[in-house]
């Protein structure tokens, strides 16, 4: 719910009133995928949901995600999905 503005393990730990040590190693336990994991897991869910929107450009999504800047951003999707931005938005529209 909070991840297009909170990318940070330390908002969730102290949102439920926990060390981020307690909260990362907990995530860690029950689901082999560490804290940041999740929270990167989301953001490149909402950033492909956000990509469906044409009338959105690359700038309004990561303002909207909360990313210092375009390029930032399109590394970060990158490095998570093999495609920039623009070649997923491509693919979209293409089928």
């Amino acid at each position: 719910m909070n991840c297009r503005k909170q990318h940070s393990v330390k908002f969730y730990a102290d949102t439920l009133l926990v060390t981020t040590d307690h909260l990362s190693k907990t995530v860690k336990q029950v689901t082999e995928k560490t804290a940041k994991q999740h929270i990167e897991q989301a953001i490149i869910l909402e950033a492909k949901i956000l990509l469906h929107y044409n009338h959105l450009t690359i700038l309004d999504i990561s303002e909207e995600l909360q990313f210092s800047n375009s390029s930032f951003f399109s590394t970060f999707f990158k490095r998570h999905t093999s495609l920039s931005p623009s070649e997923y938005r491509s693919k979209l529209n293409f089928h």
